[in-house]
Order: C-alpha cells, then structure tokens, then sequence
C-alpha cells in the first residue's frame, strides 16, 4: 500500500522556519487564505517592515563607522557602505522562496549562511570597490558580521565549515543600542556640517577679542 506523498514544500518550510529567530515567524494567520489577495497584501507588509526593523541597524552603524574611521564628506563612501552592509541580508528573500520550493536545500541557503561568510564578504568588496572606496565596503561588511555574531551567529566559513559561529545577546536589545549609538553620531555630524562655518565665526570672533583685549 503507498503511503501519503512527501510534502516537500512543508518540509522545506518547517526547515526554513526553524533556521530564523523566534521572532520570525512565515506562518500565515489562520484566519487568511493562502491565495487572497488580504494575504498577499499584509504577508508584504510585514516583510517590508520587519525588513526595515532587521536592515536599520545595519545600514546606520555602517555610515557612522565611515564617518568615524575614514572622515569622508563625499557621498560615495556612504553609498558604499550601505550597500556593503544590505545585501548580505538578500538571502531572506533570494533564497527563501527556492528553499519552499524544494529547489535547494542545506543550512548553507538559510539565512545568516553563504551571504554572510568570508567569502562573500571578499567578493562583495572587490565588487564594490569597482564602483567605490574599497574601505567603505569593509566597514560595511564587518560591521553586519559583527552584529549578526553578537545576535546569534553567522556562517563564517562556508564552503570549508557550515558551522554557526556567535554569541546569543538579545536581538532587540543589541539592535537598539547600535541603533541608538549611529544615530547620535551621525545627528552630531549632520549639526556640525549645518554650523560649522557660524561655529568658526564665532571662535574667530572671541580669539579676535582676546587678542586685542591683550594689547
């Protein structure tokens, strides 16, 4: 007697389901058909804002760890680097819709996998470094890495290891504070270009002051 077919999409799916964090969850509620278009409207939805959530961090660290490190008042830099520090995360949405599909399989095509080895990290800045500052790139990457190690570990050496390398602090928390920290620092660039020439004046006035109350 033939048993039930294999559901390789529900399969795959579970597996994709169980790769992610708590906090995502692909199930859709069981109140919404799978083909409506309500469905379709609030799965994009949440995609997009949940996106925004995961991304922000990435992309705001990367730009405040440019202006620190390399100093740079050109918008080159700042392009680079928020691409460098985005398109790991592609994954969510290049290869998950394959991995339901039954298309590829191995730890290695979830996220936090291929895109966020070594390897790719090197590929990506030589790519970026065609269009842009090489630095830039760098800082881009190295600081998604390291924000992913912190919260729950990344896939560093993928083909040699499909290891997860990383430490568990709190995904919220931790993103929050990165959060926090890039924007301070870029606000305070952002009031310094705004002033600094009234700043100047003004410093150039009392040094004039000084000088001639001296005399």
């Amino acid at each position: 007697m033939q048993g039930p077919p294999l559901d390789r999409r529900g399969a795959a799916r579970r597996r994709v389901t169980n790769a992610l964090p708590a906090a995502i969850s692909l199930d859709r509620p069981p109140f919404i058909r799978r083909t409506s278009f309500k469905y379709g409207l609030l799965y994009g939805l949440k995609t997009i804002l949940w996106d925004m959530v995961a991304d922000g961090p990435h992309i705001l660290l990367s730009m405040a760890l440019v202006f620190l490190l390399l100093r740079k008042r050109r918008v080159e830099p700042y392009f680079v680097t928020v691409l460098a520090a985005s398109i790991p995360d592609a994954d969510k949405v290049l290869f998950s819709s394959l991995i339901e599909r039954g298309y590829v399989d191995g730890v290695i095509w979830f996220h936090r996998g291929v895109t966020h080895s070594l390897v790719f990290g090197v590929l990506l800045v030589a790519v970026l470094g065609l269009v842009g500052p090489w630095r830039a790139a760098v800082i881009g990457v190295f600081s998604h890495l390291c924000l992913d190690f912190l919260t729950g570990g990344v896939r560093l050496f993928i083909p040699l290891d499909n290891g997860l390398y990383g430490l568990k602090f709190d995904w919220v928390l931790t993103n929050a504070v990165a959060t926090v920290v890039a924007v301070t620092v870029l606000f305070v660039e952002l009031l310094a270009r705004k002033y600094r020439v009234r700043i100047r004046s003004v410093l150039t006035g009392i040094d004039l002051d000084l000088r001639n109350h001296l005399k």
